[in-house]
């Protein structure tokens, strides 16, 4: 269950990628940036939910090293989710989005994202 989770949060990255790309080139950003948008946040939500489904599996004893590593991720990703939320709402009401509002919202996710993949190369994930 964690393989899938790291293949959406991926997806989830890119997508991102491409979002903020396209928030500092463009003053109005075109319309399929607002769709690409609204994918972006569905993955990111899908793989915060199939992440808490992976942690749950067995393994979670605390005896490796990065055991915690995938609860400190899914953590950081939830925040992430809720600054997303947060940009979401804004657009919604037809208010700016301050730029500090959406480096934060990349730096907690590329962070969590970061943790997440630490987690999944620790040999005692592998094959869950």
């Amino acid at each position: 269950m964690l393989l899938p989770a790291i293949a959406l949060l991926s997806v989830a990255v890119l997508l991102g990628l491409w979002l903020a790309a396209g928030y500092l080139i463009y003053d109005t950003p075109p319309r399929y940036m607002g769709v690409t948008g609204y994918i972006h946040g569905a993955v990111g939500a899908a793989c915060l939910a199939l992440l808490y489904v992976a942690l749950q599996g067995p393994g979670q004893d605390g005896i490796h090293a990065a055991g915690k590593f995938g609860w400190t991720g899914f953590v950081l990703l939830a925040a992430t989710l809720l600054g997303g939320l947060l940009i979401l709402s804004l657009h919604l009401l037809r208010r700016a989005v301050s730029p500090v509002v959406v480096a934060m919202h990349a730096s907690v996710g590329i962070a969590g994202a970061v943790i997440v993949l630490a987690y999944w190369s620790n040999h005692a994930s592998f094959g869950r």
